[in-house]
């Protein structure tokens, strides 16, 4: 079945089971609608998605779930759950994965400059340099980085 808006739907491989699999991608607990979709296409880490005008550089950061992925396009971040303002993505769903989590945000984000923009999926806008130093959930990541 294909989007009900008619859209076009890309996914990042690792996620293509959940579009299909109502208990995995949560329609029925979430929308209590039961929800099946099949990809029109996957991307992967490191693709540029060309869209009209733009460039749009795809970045796998698993750990919400092993498919998520966050999209780059100039100096703003859309960070999908990964990373929120002061605070990071659940990894209490199927298929989540604490540790890869903090390791993409470590891996991918933080190697960003301080200046990027985030966006993330739900709430306030931020940047890399704000989270860096003022989300509490990263606070390892600081102590390991000022005493390197």
């Amino acid at each position: 079945m294909s989007a009900p808006t008619g859209a076009r739907v890309y996914i990042h491989k690792e996620d293509v089971e959940l579009l299909g699999d109502p208990m995995r991608n949560l329609s029925l607990v979430v929308a209590m609608d039961e929800c099946r979709v099949e990809a029109d296409g996957v991307f992967a880490h490191g693709e540029v998605l060309d869209v009209g005008d733009l460039s749009i550089g795809v970045l796998h950061t698993p750990g919400h779930t092993p498919g998520s992925a966050s999209f780059l396009v100039g100096d703003i971040l859309f960070s999908g759950d990964l990373l929120f303002y002061q605070s990071v993505g659940r990894t209490d769903l199927p298929g989540s994965d604490e540790s890869k989590l903090y390791e993409s945000i470590r891996d991918k984000i933080m190697t960003l400059p301080d200046s990027v923009t985030i966006y993330p999926g739900h709430g306030d806008k931020t940047t890399v340099g704000w989270e860096r130093e003022h989300n509490p959930y990263l606070t390892e990541m600081r102590e390991v980085r000022d005493e390197g």
